[in-house]
């Protein structure tokens, strides 16, 4: 809150640095106008190492971010060039002034028609959740890296890898954003078979636009997959103008690789659990009416999977959500592809 005020109003922040200034010129001339007793000499305290510690960490924060990762010269990194939501859907599900919402928002644009006063009428056109989410990504509005240290694509390879949350000039030069890393773990390399088909709680009927979830498998072919262990990760998308921050558990995610030299990743899937509580806590505006992610945005239309899910009705869609380790939620899959960074030294 204090934050937020203080970025309102600059008058109040020079107010308080003047303030400051006066306080500590105040406090030195007091100090020299008058001579120490001996009851009032002090002597040098020890700094505990922990407290020292901690005061260089707090300013390591203040100053410029330095990506902790640190990929060494045998790593790689790989620009999401393609992302798409394909489970769960988006289904806006909400009462706007009297008038009822209820659109499958994950594809496909929708006209959004509120009755006003006196017969008049208000439209709102609302793009899709991929098709918006695809152009952010093609602009290098929205930039996800991932980081594969060392890169192997040999059978048993294996090393550590990390998702950032990138500026970048180009489809293939970037560097970590301010927020940088978004969430690291292991990953190893198969040259048969399918890295990540072994997904649950993925909902295999039909969605209220007529598609079903397609989800990437990162299957070996010709050439070797990898796929990381269970992780935690912050993904940051934009949900229709509006930044949404999608705080998954148990995230895997595995590719192909698209050639013999790496230079791109294909048959890419980012699988991951959001809590219903999470989903709960995340408000977002689109044209000028509010929206909550849990209530209104994810299918959730039925008595739910297990005793950690409450009975809901909503207008339409399948009840997608499960229960995992003990909380009620959505498993998010995400089809990516990537292409392969000129330079990684930045992270």
């Amino acid at each position: 809150m204090i934050a937020w005020l203080l970025r309102l109003n600059p008058l109040l922040v020079t107010s308080l640095l003047v303030l400051s200034l006066l306080l500590v010129a105040c406090s030195s001339s007091s100090n020299s106008s008058s001579d120490p007793s001996p009851d009032d000499e002090q002597t040098d305290v020890p700094v505990d190492d922990e407290e020292a510690g901690d005061e260089e960490e707090i300013e390591q924060e203040e100053g410029e971010i330095t990506p902790p990762f640190g990929v060494s010269e045998a790593g790689a990194g790989f620009r999401v060039d393609f992302l798409e939501l394909q489970h769960p859907h988006v289904i806006i599900d909400t009462e706007v002034l009297g008038t009822t919402v209820c659109e499958d928002a994950t594809f496909d644009p929708f006209v959004v028609t509120i009755e006003l006063l006196f017969g008049f009428t208000q439209e709102y056109e609302i793009d899709g959740l991929n098709p918006a989410m695809q152009d952010m990504v093609n602009d290098l509005s929205l930039n996800l890296v991932q980081i594969l240290d060392p890169l192997g694509m040999n059978d048993g390879d294996a090393g550590l890898g990390a998702v950032f949350d990138s500026e970048c000039e180009s489809e293939t030069s970037c560097v970590p954003a301010e927020e940088g890393e978004l969430g690291r773990a292991n990953f190893t390399v198969s040259d048969s078979g399918a890295c990540l088909a072994d997904v649950s709680g993925i909902h295999e009927g039909v969605w209220p636009d007529g598609r079903s979830s397609d989800l990437n498998t990162a299957a070996a072919t010709e050439m070797s997959c990898y796929v990381s262990e269970n992780t935690s990760l912050d993904l940051v998308i934009d949900f229709l103008d509006d930044p949404l921050v999608l705080s998954l558990q148990d995230v895997r995610i595995g590719a192909r690789f698209g050639d013999d030299d790496a230079m791109a990743v294909e048959d890419g899937l980012i699988i991951g659990f959001l809590t219903e509580g999470e989903a709960n806590q995340v408000d977002i505006e689109v044209e000028g009416m509010f929206f909550n992610l849990g209530e209104d945005l994810l299918p959730s239309d039925g008595p739910g999977d297990g005793a950690f899910c409450s009975p809901r009705s909503h207008c339409a869609g399948p009840d997608a959500r499960v229960s995992h380790n003990g909380e009620c939620g959505w498993w998010f899959a995400l089809n990516f592809t990537g292409l392969r960074l000129e330079d990684v030294s930045g992270f």
